[in-house]
């Protein structure tokens, strides 16, 4: 005998695309907004101390407002890399 009759396949596949519908629109909402970010908070500690301050003191330097380190030196490398006429 046989319980559920196939329901429980058909039931996985509505979280899953649930999931995959929220994930999508997210990343839209996100991508939308991107040209009307503001600053602010921790992004502009981390904006000036990759500006004032070299890789190695980054990597080796806590710093008192708390910058995240890791997307510090991510940021430090993205701004080096850029072109200057690209930047904004």
């Amino acid at each position: 005998m046989r319980f559920g009759g196939g329901h429980a396949e058909r039931l996985g596949a509505v979280p899953l695309a649930a999931f995959a519908f929220a994930v999508v629109a997210g990343a839209w909402l996100r991508a939308r907004q991107l040209a009307h970010q503001i600053v602010a908070g921790d992004e502009i500690h981390a904006l000036k101390a990759l500006l004032e301050h070299s890789y190695g003191y980054l990597f080796t330097h806590f710093f008192e407002n708390d910058i995240c380190i890791p997307q510090t030196l991510i940021a430090k490398l993205v701004a080096d890399t850029i072109e200057p006429s690209a930047q904004r």
